[in-house]
């Protein structure tokens, strides 16, 4: 790559974030309809143990002056109109947020690193001090971190989501981690009444 003209590299890494981009809004898009699909009273499956469940919705993502800076635009309104929790804004977390927010969902966010969320505040959303009180405050509450270890404490920790939980809501974990982690996690949260997506 560093033999490449710097004109030529700046393509490829703007089709990079584009594409990159592309799979996160899809991705987000999905997860709001698995949380509207999970908080759904009307909905029961009788799935059988280790049975998994595949939602399947569309995006679309627009042209903008977000675009010509390597931005991604998002079009349209989710489904779901609860309170949104988001932990964790790395390089996933914060786009996703962004076009949770952008979509007109109320988001309450935490990250580990406080400045992190500050270009999310100053778009509108709110924040609280750990895991357990975004979960509380919020009826959907979205994980994206980076390694098993983190999922986990913040998930099940001290001041974790799982504090914050309760019937009726539900946490949709979208970090980077291996099964056994997945099933702790599930386990707790599911222990305290509410749903949980991995």
């Amino acid at each position: 790559d560093h033999d490449l003209p710097p004109r030529i590299r700046d393509h490829q890494q703007l089709q990079l974030r584009h594409r990159v981009a592309r799979i996160l809004s899809r991705l987000l898009s999905a997860a709001m309809a698995a949380a509207s699909f999970l908080l759904s009273p009307r909905v029961t499956l009788p799935l059988r143990r280790g049975s998994r469940l595949l939602v399947s919705c569309s995006a679309t993502s627009s042209s903008s002056s977000s675009d010509a800076a390597g931005g991604v635009g998002f079009q349209g309104r989710v489904g779901f109109q609860g309170r949104v929790g988001f932990l964790g804004l790395g390089i996933m977390g914060a786009p996703m947020a962004s076009n949770l927010m952008k979509a007109g969902c109320d988001i309450t966010v935490w990250n580990r690193t406080k400045s992190k969320c500050d270009p999310l505040l100053s778009l509108g959303a709110k924040f609280e001090s750990s895991p357990a009180r975004v979960a509380s405050s919020c009826d959907v509450t979205f994980a994206m971190l980076a390694d098993p270890e983190s999922a986990f404490e913040v998930a099940c920790g001290a001041n974790g989501a799982a504090e914050g939980m309760a019937a009726g809501k539900g946490y949709v974990d979208v970090s980077t981690v291996d099964d056994a982690t997945s099933k702790l996690i599930g386990k707790r949260i599911t222990s305290t009444g509410a749903s949980f997506l991995e």
